[in-house]
């Protein structure tokens, strides 16, 4: 990126006028101008509809780097209550044992060295696998994701009509319509 003194003029203002990016609070600023900068540099625009068009690139870009973040957090964040449904089975259904499984599940992720050990041990003894306990997750999470995943796609295609119209305007600005072909078609259809 660039730095805020080598910047030129026209960046300047258009990053004034399109404001602050909208972030979450783990995103970082810098980051997003970067990228934005990154279509700057690659699209050149030069009007003010080109500009507009760079913004919503990489506000969309942005968005869909965001979305591909969360899928592997949703997934990651039902791996203790999968686990702890894995294990159930090798537990009996008495009220004193409904609570192993989750106690297992939560040292197996964040039990203290001992207690993690243990979890380690049981889930070898058990055959249970970090492919399982993750194919479960995922299963729990299928709707989310799938959600995350339809967003995903919007934002791909709203990116692919932009550079579209990016294309169509390119092609209109080096083959502008021959003016005396334009007034001759006019005039014939008067």
């Amino acid at each position: 990126m660039l730095a805020k003194d080598q910047e030129s003029p026209v960046i300047s203002q258009m990053r004034v006028l399109f404001g602050k990016p909208p972030l979450i609070k783990s995103e970082s600023e810098e980051d997003y101008w970067e990228l934005w900068e990154a279509f700057v540099e690659d699209i050149k625009p030069k009007r003010w509809p080109d500009w507009i068009i760079v913004n919503d690139l990489a506000h969309k870009y942005w968005e869909q780097l965001r979305l591909r973040r969360y899928s592997p957090a949703l997934i990651e964040g039902a791996c203790v209550e999968a686990l702890a449904s894995l294990l159930r089975p090798f537990f009996d259904n008495t009220t004193a044992n409904q609570d192993v499984p989750p106690g297992i599940a939560r040292n197996y992720y964040a039990g203290d060295t001992k207690a993690k050990k243990v979890a380690v041990r049981l889930l070898e003894k058990y055959g249970i696998t970090q492919d399982q306990i993750f194919a479960l997750a995922m299963q729990m999470r299928g709707s989310g994701l799938l959600m995350l995943d339809r967003m995903d796609g919007n934002r791909e295609n709203a990116c692919r009509a932009l550079r579209k119209e990016i294309e169509r305007r390119s092609a209109a600005s080096e083959n502008p319509p021959d003016r005396k072909r334009v007034d001759e078609n006019q005039e014939a259809q008067q």
